[in-house]
């Protein structure tokens, strides 16, 4: 059987079949080559198109959308013109084209972040590190000896950290933009829950809470830095104050679970507005003293107002909306809602001037001058924050 095998074989190898075969090899290594180059082709694509580098990182296609996990988004805030997205990895601060500028990497567990005047401060709650960066780099890191309960950072560089103490239920502590610590002030049994710190860096104001006789209260307490005692003590029973502002030097905002109020010339306080019926749901405050908060109706989702308020603390406008508001935004000037399905802005005296849809499942809007962002599930995506029909309408 193989000696009849071999001289067929020896009989069929003709110029034609040698020509046919050389033919067939070059046909083989040509495929070869055309299947070799579109494998890498998919290879770039996947790299350059937001798949994995050759290390597993993530990769981005510069603009909007942008690609994000909005799982990992821990907090979304404008840094000046930049959009700077908190994650439990890193601090990405976004152009307003949706480029990357900077992503800088964290190992807090609890990252937390306060944003002044182009600098932010980046901070691991309950941890003992912090750090202030810019838009493009790190300025300076600390670690503390003690945990760390919350920050804020002031327009002129310096910035105030509360943690807990030995012998105290707080401790607040100011440091100048050099680092050098200048001020101390220990709350011997009531916990901190916020601090500010004026525009010219020269007074800071902290609340605290506490309970007495099974009553819960919170104060609010000014401090001039150049004194070791407070100017002022103002006592709010009943309530749970969590945010706390400055407007300009004098005037100190504060909003609770169940009032806000002003504290106005360091000193002099202003009879608080109470939320009646009224259930706190979300609430935002800009740098410029600015504050919109949205209280549902016996805490319905579908009775909600939006209040905004000025720096000076008086009412501005107020809304009603009869379905759920996720999340609301103010820069100063505009007021951005997101409602499930759409956006609705509205100028500083309540005239709408954008309403336009978003995805069902989007869960942040963040609003800054002409530019609305809005964060979705696996996307950042930034829209015009005025409508033009509303504008031709008027």
């Amino acid at each position: 059987m193989g000696g009849s095998g071999v001289k067929k074989q020896k009989a069929a190898d003709t110029p034609a079949r040698r020509l046919q075969g050389r033919r067939r090899k070059q046909l083989i290594a040509a495929c070869a080559a055309v299947a070799a180059v579109v494998a890498v082709a998919v290879i770039l694509a996947v790299v350059f198109a937001g798949g994995k580098d050759a290390q597993g990182n993530e990769g981005q296609s510069e603009g909007f959308p942008y690609s994000v996990n909005a799982n990992l988004v821990s907090d979304m805030r404008m840094l000046g013109p930049d959009v700077l997205l908190l994650t439990d990895e890193s601090v990405t601060v976004l152009d307003s084209s949706g480029k990357e500028i900077s992503r800088l990497p964290h190992t807090y567990k609890r990252p937390a972040m306060d944003l002044c005047a182009g600098r932010a401060l980046v901070y691991d709650r309950g941890g003992r590190r912090l750090h202030v960066q810019n838009r493009r780099k790190i300025l300076l890191e600390k670690e503390l000896e003690t945990d760390i309960i919350t920050c804020t950072i002031g327009r002129s560089g310096n910035f105030a950290v509360a943690t807990r103490a030995d012998n105290a239920a707080g401790l607040l502590t100011v440091y100048d933009k050099n680092v050098k610590e200048v001020f101390k002030w220990r709350s011997s049994k009531d916990y901190i829950m916020s601090i500010a710190l004026s525009d010219d860096g020269k007074y800071a104001a902290a609340a605290v809470t506490g309970s007495s006789s099974g009553e819960r209260y919170s104060r609010v307490y000014v401090f001039d830095l150049s004194e070791e005692e407070p100017l002022a003590e103002f006592s709010y029973p009943g309530a749970a104050l969590f945010d706390l502002s400055f407007s300009g030097n004098s005037t100190v905002l504060f909003t609770g679970d169940t009032l806000r109020g002003v504290i106005e010339n360091h000193t002099e306080s202003v009879p608080a507005v109470e939320f009646g019926t009224g259930e706190l749901s979300c609430y935002d405050t800009s740098e410029e003293g600015l504050n919109a908060l949205v209280l549902s109706e016996y805490g319905s989702m579908n009775a909600n107002d939006l209040v905004v308020y000025d720096g000076a603390g008086q009412e501005s406008f107020r809304q009603a909306f009869s379905q759920e508001v996720r999340w609301v935004s103010t820069d100063g000037e505009n007021t951005a809602v997101l409602l499930a399905g759409s956006v609705q802005v509205f100028d500083k005296k309540g005239r709408q001037i954008g309403h336009f849809a978003v995805r069902s499942d989007a869960l942040r809007v963040l609003v800054s001058g002409r530019d609305t962002y809005v964060l979705s599930m696996g996307e950042l995506d930034r829209l015009s924050t005025r409508d033009q029909s509303l504008n031709s309408a008027s």
